[in-house]
């Protein structure tokens, strides 16, 4: 991946995870999930079931699927899966009102619907009676269907744990062109309604290349951990493809930010690299306790201006 070509046509899913689709990948870690771990073969596997799935429930090339869930491998899963198709996966905040939602679902003209559970429950009335697109819903793991099936919602609904087996683990990318739509990340909406940012194949592997490699300088070695969420571009990158790009590893954590629980999970996860923002930062120095942030080479911040005192 050091020497990979930005030029001509090619898969952004295909280019990141194909260096690694070999002999060793059943025992070098990709994701460390809970008290999961996650091996490239197994990421890989996941991620050609996602796009072999889509492709299969008629998500055709350049349409756009919606994603409401929390940091999670059946999220990097649906991601990547998606673009290895051709399919643009938006990602979005999973803390908005079901009106939100709705609007995203209306602007984008999404044909599926990824969503968690309990996140489910509180918008299928809404987005049943008037998102018009939207052919089918997927419900990421956690409750069961009868948990998660108000009434308000005619169409079908699939659920990740049982779809997910039915696909082929081989898949052959998409060739896609370098600028082709590979996902897209609305605008925080304080100049009006948010906008739909498009982002495509060739982005993420400028990224890598000039900050992942060239500043912080990633490693196989190295294991990732970003506080802010894979729905911010920051987290995205921070949190799936500067380490998969780079043979490295992620460690994803799918509950709210506090900064008690980010510090804890520093000390048992022991990343080497660690991304948060100023106020993360201020309050993890006002916590109590002793936790070691031995392992970790780096902190990086963004989002506004790190002060002292």
């Amino acid at each position: 991946m050091r020497e990979e070509g930005i030029q001509g046509s090619f898969n952004v899913t295909d280019r990141i995870f194909s260096p690694w689709d070999r002999d060793d990948a059943e025992h070098r870690a990709a994701i460390y999930y809970r008290d999961d771990i996650w091996s490239y073969r197994r990421l890989i596997d996941e991620i050609n079931r996602v796009g072999n799935g889509l492709r299969q429930m008629g998500v055709q090339r350049e349409s756009r699927i919606l994603l409401i869930g929390y940091d999670s491998p059946f999220l990097v899963a649906t991601l990547f899966g998606a673009m290895k198709i051709g399919v643009v996966p938006i990602p979005v905040n999973t803390n908005l009102p079901p009106e939100d939602y709705l609007y995203y679902l209306k602007d984008s003209r999404a044909q599926a619907l990824v969503v968690e559970p309990e996140i489910w429950a509180n918008i299928a009335g809404v987005v049943g009676k008037e998102s018009s697109d939207l052919k089918w819903v997927m419900i990421l793991p956690g409750l069961n269907e009868a948990s998660v099936r108000p009434q308000g919602y005619p169409g079908p609904i699939v659920f990740y744990q049982d779809w997910i087996q039915t696909w082929d683990r081989t898949l052959q990318a998409v060739q896609t062109s370098r600028d082709d739509m590979a996902f897209w990340l609305y605008s925080s909406g304080s100049t009006g309604r948010p906008k739909g940012a498009v982002h495509c194949h060739k982005d993420m592997l400028f990224t890598n290349r000039i900050y992942a490699q060239n500043v912080l300088r990633i490693q196989e070695y190295d294991r990732l951990y970003s506080a802010s969420k894979l729905y911010f571009a920051y987290g995205m990158g921070n949190g799936s493809y500067f380490a998969f790009a780079n043979g490295a590893s992620v460690i994803l954590v799918p509950d709210k930010v506090e900064a008690a629980q980010v510090l804890a999970t520093i000390d048992r996860m022991r990343p080497t690299l660690f991304f948060g923002v100023p106020t993360l930062f201020n309050a993890m120095l006002r916590v109590q306790g002793e936790y070691s942030f031995a392992t970790v080479r780096n902190c990086i911040s963004a989002g506004g201006r790190l002060r002292s005192g």
